[in-house]
């Protein structure tokens, strides 16, 4: 695996359907994401620890809320 030193940018191959523009991605050393919008210049950042931990709980919460819908089709 390759070390990260150089910052790596990125554009989406898609637009994003809430801001209708494509979004500019970056991973930067110091292990930090960094997102922003084609066209404007305002990054947001997050260390990368933080956006695997938000994701993994997203993950979780859609399999339970699978799981409770499944069992709440099964007693109707």
């Amino acid at each position: 695996m390759t070390e990260l030193r150089k910052r790596v940018v990125r554009r989406t191959a898609g637009v994003c359907q809430t801001v209708r523009r494509c979004l500019i991605v970056a991973l930067e050393p110091g292990d930090v994401l960094s997102i922003r919008e084609a066209g404007r210049r305002h990054w947001v950042r997050a260390p990368l620890a933080r956006v695997f931990c938000a994701i993994s709980r997203w993950n979780a919460d859609a399999v339970a809320a699978e799981k409770r819908a499944k069992r709440k089709a099964g007693r109707a």
